[in-house]
């Protein structure tokens, strides 16, 4: 299907941990921790259990607030040689609203910052490896955008997002399991057009997983969940990059939480210095002015 999306409408590591390591590693408690542990190897069985279990893990079935952050590391691809150019913290705020119908109505702001990755400081500017160029690195938040979901969970998003059109592929591929954890993959393509740039094709793929006990279980509203994330695109516009400089890749991990104040400490301090309200208040995210899409 093609939709016009945010292409980060979603969007850690732990995998090769048990569930109760993973649970205790996420500050996020089950609706209903005591719950029966599924069969190895269960999975839904009907579409409107796919469909709870995938809500369930990437947002929550009642309404509220959840919020996501992704950390990884931006290379530069020129043929199979990767050049790593810096690291990135993401974080989305959403909030969350199910409706009568089995819609349910998702209303986000997502803010990134790009840092060192021998510091871990923030970068404000950074030498271009490739072109050996000083570049500005922008703020350049994106939404509040609102997406609504079907029953299906099929996307139905505006014609513009920050004054850009984008036209999206998007694919949830078969659940997984592995061991005491529950899977599945997706694909967003998307065709990001702005007025008076360059068009940017933009690849996401990423692996949400969650403990089964708490991704299969019906009373259970918002599942710990984590995400292992790659990106292949165009570079982004601010990188400046010549014709046949290659493409960008990213690969990230990160985890959803249940509030602004666990949200890595350091993606606080960096809201903080734009947005303070942002970095302090959570409704703040869905009442601030939207921001136009620079990217």
């Amino acid at each position: 299907m093609t939709n016009s999306i945010d292409r980060r409408a979603l969007m850690g590591g732990a995998l090769g941990m048990g569930a109760g390591g993973l649970a205790l590693a996420s500050g996020i408690a089950p609706a209903n921790a005591a719950a029966a542990a599924p069969a190895l190897n269960a999975l839904p069985t009907t579409d409107a259990e796919r469909s709870a279990m995938i809500r369930r893990m990437r947002f929550r079935t009642d309404a509220g607030y959840i919020w996501w952050w992704m950390r990884g590391e931006t290379y530069a691809q020129q043929g199979a040689k990767l050049t790593p150019l810096f690291g990135l913290l993401f974080g989305s705020a959403m909030k969350v609203t199910p409706n009568a119908d089995g819609s349910v109505d998702v209303l986000q702001t997502e803010v990134g910052f790009r840092f060192d990755l021998n510091t871990g400081k923030r970068l404000r500017t950074f030498r271009n490896p490739i072109t050996n160029e000083d570049i500005s690195i922008p703020y350049t938040p994106v939404g509040p955008t609102k997406a609504h979901y079907d029953p299906n969970n099929t996307l139905d998003l505006p014609a513009q997002v920050g004054g850009a059109m984008m036209q999206l592929h998007h694919a949830t591929d078969r659940l997984y399991r592995v061991g005491e954890m529950v899977a599945f993959r997706t694909h967003t393509a998307a065709h990001v057009q702005t007025e008076g740039q360059a068009d940017r094709d933009v690849n996401d793929l990423s692996i949400l997983f969650s403990p089964a006990a708490e991704a299969l279980n019906p009373k259970v509203t918002n599942a710990t969940c984590w995400v292992q994330g790659s990106d292949v695109a165009n570079y982004a516009r601010w990188l400046k990059m010549p014709q046949g400089s290659g493409n960008q890749t990213i690969r990230t991990v990160g985890q959803k939480v249940t509030s602004l104040s666990d949200m890595p400490q350091d993606w606080l301090a960096m809201v903080e210095e734009e947005e303070p309200r942002l970095a302090r208040e959570p409704e703040y995210a869905f009442t601030r002015a939207q921001s136009p899409y620079r990217n």
